[in-house]
């Protein structure tokens, strides 16, 4: 930027805007350390220092910490007792949030409110509200019809309540039913199919081959199959892990991997390799049926068809019908969880 363009930019109009602002700011800053110095009993000016010399992202030494602490009367631990003991305590976990909520509130007008409370009933930790300025507490009365307590109780009994009903023991069984529900939602997501099944004994024909996806970052101690035949509680926990993080997904194959995965499977066949495990046929395939026993099967299956329906039955069993029988059988269990 040219010396020119920044003498026109620093204009007398756009000079006031700009203090006018700067005032507004400090003026808004002033009233939040007057706050701050009443709520915690800490003389104005110390406030007022420590945010004339803390630029963002400074650093504060630990000795420099310490020195603090042990020059504040009101920080003397053998003269409190322990209810002011309990109320630094807490103030240790509230006093940043607020801080930084008044400070977004001040620099961008941000209004915001937050509610902070226990999830078990035994915790120690105590329910508190923090808000960006006190016009956000008007909110609950005049809005709400609700007083801001009655609103805060009311959060923490549905977060100790909402709590106990959410924690469900993990058990063998359980961890095997996600890992194989994340397993076939993942499959069904990088194809786009919500019907596709997955099948663990022809992973490497009827998956990787047919679809050109395989299962990457499978946890190498345990060996691949079904969830379901997985036997311990930490080998299940491995896989479960590794799903859930992402360390374990589906991806596409390169094209080299599958010119690389089909010359495997050829040479195994060319040697003679089962792969996979072979489908079982029918022992009438191919054969004439009972005639006598199909006609019977037909007035029977006839009889419960609606009026006007046709049932049509061939004399011999072809491959068509195998691969169809087959199919719906794995998509009953054998072709999803083996």
């Amino acid at each position: 930027m040219g010396t020119g363009n920044l003498l026109r930019k620093n204009t007398k109009a756009s000079l006031e805007i700009v203090q006018k602002a700067v005032s507004k700011y400090l003026e808004e800053q002033n009233k939040f350390i007057e706050d701050l110095a009443q709520r915690h009993l800490v003389d104005k000016e110390r406030v007022r220092k420590m945010i004339a010399h803390r630029a963002p992202g400074d650093r504060v030494k630990l000795k420099e910490i310490l020195n603090r602490v042990d020059n504040n009367p009101e920080l003397d631990a053998s003269k409190m007792n322990n209810k002011r003991k309990k109320e630094l305590t807490d103030e240790l976990v509230e006093y940043p949030i607020t801080i930084e909520m008044k400070n977004l509130f001040l620099r961008t007008g941000v209004r915001s409110f937050a509610f902070f409370s226990r999830s078990h009933a035994e915790d120690s930790v105590t329910t508190f509200t923090a808000t960006s300025d006190n016009t956000v507490m008007k909110f609950f009365p005049g809005v709400l019809k609700l007083d801001y307590a009655e609103v805060l109780a009311k959060f923490e009994i549905y977060s100790c309540l909402e709590n106990r009903s959410a924690v469900k023991p993990d058990t063998l069984s359980s961890m095997r039913a996600e890992c194989t529900g994340l397993i076939l939602d993942g499959l069904r997501s990088i194809l786009v199919n919500k019907t596709v099944k997955m099948n663990y004994l022809n992973y490497d024909t009827a998956i990787i081959e047919k679809y050109h996806v395989n299962l990457a970052g499978w946890p190498s101690r345990i060996p691949f199959g079904s969830p379901s035949n997985i036997s311990t509680v930490d080998d299940i926990r491995l896989l479960r892990s590794a799903l859930r993080d992402g360390d374990c997904k589906w991806r596409f194959l390169t094209a080299e991997e599958q010119r690389e995965h089909d010359r495997k499977l050829a040479e195994a066949r060319g040697q003679g390799v089962t792969i996979g495990k072979k489908r079982k046929e029918r022992s009438d395939k191919g054969k004439p049926r009972n005639q006598e026993k199909a006609q019977q099967s037909k007035k029977k299956k006839t009889s419960q068809l609606p009026p006007g329906a046709m049932y049509k039955s061939a004399e011999f069993v072809d491959d068509a019908e195998l691969q169809a029988e087959v199919d719906d059988d794995e998509s009953n269990g054998s072709g999803g969880d083996d």
